[in-house]
């Protein structure tokens, strides 16, 4: 059985060998192993903890995992967790406050049944995530699919927990769903079973286009509220009363929304269990998705950069907010950053 000493005393060890400071030690509070998956658990008091055990890049945490022979080692701090747990609780209070109301019974059961259970599970092992394995009931659910790995990862959860996910994809043109893109969409949905339809647009994206290339505004806004109502227009066309999205900044009551007019119940599933991109990456990479090459936005977000620089700040500052908020790791937004001042 590994010790909490012996953690502190190979992690200063490999410190010391690779030239970085080995004087201060870090605050181990929990330490869980899988032994079938060959997995560790590590729970340390705050950031500076993580940091030690992590080291840049990684590094250190990287030979600790070659020296405990394990296949991987995640790190979460005690600070993290409940940041994480006081997110979830208000996600569970806003899905309450939304089974007070009127709502169609395919709303209602996903809710009670699904949502926030997995929602209290989250809470009782924040340090362990355990994908939901549970029976599958007869409800539709549309989740907006983009090919990345926010959206594999509401995919699979949706899957998990019993219902039946409809991968919708829409697709304005190459600018935006690249061929690349579009061929990992289709390979992800037919590899987990997942029923998956391309769709196009029902607005015309031509003057979004012209005002991007022009240097008039970022697109992603306009973007985004055309794909919405076309998914939306879909889920009329299919009587289906739950979307899901792949966001992962809208955190705790913001994780949902019900349009009382529509009967629409959306989730961003991600933001509601305060997923961060390394546990997209990880759940999205685990079934079949190559991963993210850290490169900011589709090919018009891109070629707008080029051509207008000062219309990187926009994106700049989103990355600052994802990374105020714990979904990116400083070194993450580091690699988009720098992807976004080379264009």
């Amino acid at each position: 059985m590994i010790s909490r000493t012996d953690i502190i005393n190979i992690t200063l060890k490999i410190r010391k060998n690779l030239g970085y400071s080995y004087s201060n030690i870090p605050n181990i509070l929990k330490i869980e192993v899988d032994e079938v998956k060959r997995r560790m658990y590590i729970l340390c008091g705050d950031r500076p903890d993580r940091s030690i055990l992590m080291g840049p890049g990684g590094r250190v945490l990287y030979q600790l995992t070659k020296e405990l022979n394990l296949e991987v080692i995640v790190v979460r701090t005690l600070t993290d967790m409940m940041i994480k747990i006081e997110r979830i609780k208000q996600a569970i209070n806003k899905a309450e406050e939304i089974l007070g109301r009127r709502v169609p019974s395919d709303v209602k059961r996903v809710l009670e049944e699904r949502i926030i259970p997995l929602a209290h599970k989250e809470i009782e092992n924040p340090l362990r995530r355990i994908l939901p394995n549970m029976d599958e009931i007869n409800i539709k659910v549309a989740v907006a699919f983009s090919g990345g790995v926010d959206s594999a990862t509401s995919l699979i959860y949706t899957k998990k927990l019993g219902l039946k996910p409809i991968a919708i994809t829409v697709k304005a043109g190459p600018y935006i769903i690249p061929p690349h893109i579009e061929s990992r969409i289709k390979e992800f949905t037919i590899r987990n079973n997942i029923k998956s339809e391309i769709i196009k647009p029902k607005a015309d994206f031509h003057e979004i286009i012209e005002k991007a290339i022009m240097g008039h505004r970022v697109p992603c806004g306009e973007c985004h509220k055309i794909t919405e109502r076309t998914i939306y227009d879909k889920m009329k066309e299919e009587e289906i009363k739950i979307v899901i999205f792949g966001d992962l900044l809208p955190t705790g009551c913001h994780s949902l929304h019900y349009d009382e007019e529509n009967e629409i119940l959306r989730i961003n599933l991600p933001a509601l269990l305060a997923l961060n991109k390394m546990d997209t990456m990880i759940i999205a990479k685990q079934h079949g998705h190559p991963g993210i090459d850290y490169k900011y936005g589709c090919p018009l977000v891109r070629l707008t950069f080029k051509r207008h620089k000062h219309l990187k700040m926009a994106a700049i500052q989103r990355i600052l907010r994802e990374t105020r908020a714990g979904i990116l790791e400083p070194n993450q937004a580091l690699k988009y950053i720098k992807g976004i001042l080379r264009l």
